[in-house]
């Protein structure tokens, strides 16, 4: 198997979502971010090709981070039945995220 270069360094996070599209959400879960996407585990399917926004509690935050972009895959999760993770590009690299999310590893 080929291996893959990553044209971002992903960060490890596990924070807690906020929102979804809109919507309040109680068990969602940001697993990882980069400057160009993220990956969330929700309790329900987003199909790939839509849109989805998002909102989190950056650590040390006081005011929820709004997130978005196209879901590019998704998959029921393999741990977790009635879990879904999800791979999300943002519309236009975020390369912002990379010093946030290095400080925020550095929180925990």
């Amino acid at each position: 198997m080929a291996r893959v270069t990553r044209r971002a360094v992903r960060y490890e996070v596990h924070l807690p979502l906020a929102e979804v599209n809109r919507q309040t959400v109680t068990d969602g879960i940001l697993v990882n971010i980069s400057s160009l996407g993220v990956k969330l585990d929700l309790p329900f399917a987003v199909a790939p090709r839509l849109t989805v926004e998002f909102a989190f509690l950056p650590p040390g935050g006081k005011t929820p981070m709004r997130l978005s972009g196209q879901v590019v895959w998704m998959r029921p999760s393999l741990e977790k039945t009635g879990r879904f993770w999800h791979g999300v590009q943002f519309y236009q690299p975020r390369w912002e995220i990379e010093a946030l999310a290095r400080g925020w590893q550095q929180q925990a």
